[in-house]
């Protein structure tokens, strides 16, 4: 035995009117949750939406490169490796 059966035709039959309800329905739905959402949000704010603070700007600073190519560890060790030595490479750190 189904549900719907013991419910009156009168009931169940869809006709335009009752589309008409139920389109009215879900608009107003919509609306109500719509201003009540608007509503709530002001009343958090305090404030109008468009308003807008001002963000300082970063500065922005440069390190400079180095004018030297960095040396490699190994040749400040005991036994030094077997790579060369050029002239543009870094000083050895002092200890």
């Amino acid at each position: 035995m189904k549900f719907y059966k013991r419910l009156p035709e009168s009931l169940t039959t869809v006709t335009a009117f009752s589309k008409i309800i139920a389109l009215f329905i879900f608009i107003m739905f919509f609306l109500a949750f719509f201003y009540a959402g608007f509503s709530l949000g002001k009343l958090q704010s305090g404030k109008i939406i468009s308003e807008v603070t001002p963000v300082p700007m970063p500065t922005i600073t440069t390190t400079p490169s180095p004018t030297c190519i960095p040396r490699p560890k190994c040749l400040d060790t005991v036994p030094r490796c077997m790579i060369a030595e050029t002239p543009n490479m870094c000083p050895p750190k002092s200890k």
